[in-house]
């Protein structure tokens, strides 16, 4: 399960890099009032690496170990002896 893991991550960086490596012209972005001209191929490392770093701070669900369960038993009075 992990090598599984491992491979699919390393496809995805793959794709990643291809991606970028394809997509190098300057775009103009504005955010916040700024303006400025990054490659596309930076954008893209920023973007992913600040995805990463959200991912990141999600906690993840906990496996939760299975309580032992306990029988609840009745317990009844033992009738006397002799009836």
């Amino acid at each position: 399960m992990r090598t599984t893991r491992l491979v699919i991550l390393a496809l995805l960086v793959a794709l990643v890099v291809a991606f970028a490596a394809q997509n190098t012209p300057a775009v103009g972005i504005r955010f916040l009032g700024w303006r400025f001209w990054v490659s596309n191929a930076v954008l893209l490392a920023i973007v992913c690496g600040a995805g990463v770093f959200i991912g990141l701070l999600i906690p993840r669900p906990r496996k939760r170990v299975p309580k032992e369960e306990e029988e609840e038993y009745v317990h009844l009075p033992t009738p006397p002896a002799g009836q």
